[in-house]
């Protein structure tokens, strides 16, 4: 206790020291906001504070001192537990503006987070409660406003955003620890940058952040992975909107300490791997299941493609059990009948040992890489009577279509480059609530077939 009073006085002291007559309230009003900030984080609050009210009701609010306050309170002191608890129950609870207590406690947060990466183990550890206060405001299920937090971390970040840099880089991070501490600001500031380009806020290698700006994924690969990679993998991402997978990280393992697997990251979202390989590297698809022409891709897109595709499933299918239940009876038609186009669609250990999400995860990964080509090869069955294949190709589509009349064509040229198009589906109701995809537009015409005695199998 005597060593805290000794501290105030050192800072009274300081600020007196530089005042002239004219900004001598500014110093006692900072000095007592310091005050504020060292009772919000010594214990639980038991009423309101009626400074910390007034404080933030002020019109004007002179922002730069604000966090000239909040810098000063960081040199020697840390944000709490408390000052999460606290500061909380004044945004949901108290009687002023919400919008700018939560302005206020934002700041307050991204100011810990960026003093803690400005003096790495010589000042107090604000790191990790910090990041859980914010995390705490993003998961608060529309009573906190997001842009208000966002116009707080501004207040604390403009100008001179967190130094993650030398962090993030495989050959340069110090400690897996400091690593992870780095990833997880970079995933937990960047739920709230919206448009905002999230190199105003940190301070991250530049391809990094164009990555993350481009696609609103974040890409840990140890800044290893060339430009043609990133450019490949940045058109999944745009291709491929987020409602789909909601991946939220993207992984190069041979970079990094960990896998999705083992991830130590609090994630708003799914993690995956990317596996490596170079971009000159091909894979002819026509040679596998189910053997539909078509020239060869990057086998690095590929990759990062079925990764992909196994996300969406993991996704999106839990939701359409109707779907499940088809891909299972194609399964066992497939199994059933061995000599049948059906058996043709994937490999037999995925058939027979596998379950419907292995089976849409494949599947799913060859209309990815050539959605129109494996359209052109069931369709031609289904001209000819066979459709089954047809009815399950088109189990992707309903995938991806979330249920509605629209879905995604998809094409990796080349160089590796996704590019997806929309088209129109078709609908058989077996159920007010329950129905299949019968049907499909493709090259300027819609494909709608009889499916009713497969689609029955379930």
């Amino acid at each position: 206790m005597r060593l805290a009073v000794l501290l105030v006085l050192t800072i009274v002291t300081a600020f007196t020291a530089f005042a002239t007559d004219g900004d001598t309230t500014d110093v006692n009003d900072q000095d007592r906001l310091f005050q504020e900030l060292v009772t919000l984080g010594a214990e639980p609050m038991t009423e309101e504070s009626t400074y910390l009210l007034d404080y933030v009701m002020r019109d004007a609010p002179d922002i730069e001192k604000r966090i000239q306050a909040f810098d000063l309170f960081f040199e020697t002191y840390p944000f709490t537990e408390y000052h999460a608890t606290n500061l909380h129950a004044h945004i949901v609870f108290s009687s002023a503006s919400a919008t700018r207590v939560t302005r206020f406690a934002a700041s307050l947060s991204a100011a810990a987070i960026r003093n803690y990466w400005e003096h790495v183990a010589t000042g107090p550890d604000s790191l990790t409660p910090a990041l859980l206060f914010l995390e705490g405001l993003y998961a608060s299920d529309g009573v906190i406003e997001m842009d208000d937090i966002a116009d707080g971390i501004n207040d604390a970040l403009r100008g001179r955003p967190v130094p993650l840099t030398p962090h993030l880089r495989g050959d340069m991070y110090s400690s897996v620890d400091i690593l992870v501490a780095a990833m997880q600001c970079c995933v937990t500031l960047a739920v709230f940058k919206e448009e905002n380009e999230i190199d105003r806020w940190l301070e991250i290698p530049s391809g990094m952040a164009h990555f993350v700006n481009a696609t609103d994924v974040w890409l840990f690969d140890g800044d290893q992975l060339s430009d043609a990679h990133r450019s490949n993998l940045e058109s999944i991402f745009s291709a491929i909107p987020n409602r789909l997978h909601h991946i939220a990280v993207l992984f190069v393992p041979d970079a990094l300490p960990f896998t999705a697997m083992d991830t130590p990251l609090r994630l708003p979202g799914m993690a995956i791997d990317i596996p490596f390989a170079p971009t000159e590297m091909m894979r002819d698809l026509s040679e596998q299941p189910p053997y539909v022409p078509q020239p060869p891709v990057p086998e690095f897109t590929m990759m990062a493609l079925e990764q992909v595709m196994r996300a969406i499933v993991a996704s999106r299918l839990p939701e359409r059990q109707h779907l499940a239940q088809r891909a299972a009876a194609v399964m066992h038609v497939a199994i059933a009948m061995p000599a049948a186009p059906l058996a043709q669609l994937a490999p037999q250990d995925v058939l027979m040992r596998g379950t419907p999400d292995m089976f849409l995860a494949y599947l799913g990964a060859q209309w990815l890489a050539n959605s129109e080509a494996l359209l052109e090869a069931a369709i031609m069955l289904a001209e000819q009577g066979v459709v089954e294949p047809l009815y399950a190709v088109l189990l992707v589509a309903d995938l991806l279509s979330g249920g509605g009349d629209t879905t995604l064509l998809f094409h990796i040229g080349h160089t590796g480059a996704l590019t997806a198009s929309e088209t129109a589906l078709r609908r058989v109701f077996l159920l007010p609530t329950v129905s299949y995809v019968n049907g499909i537009a493709l090259g300027g015409r819609i494909w709608q077939y009889d499916m009713t005695g497969i689609a029955l199998l379930q």
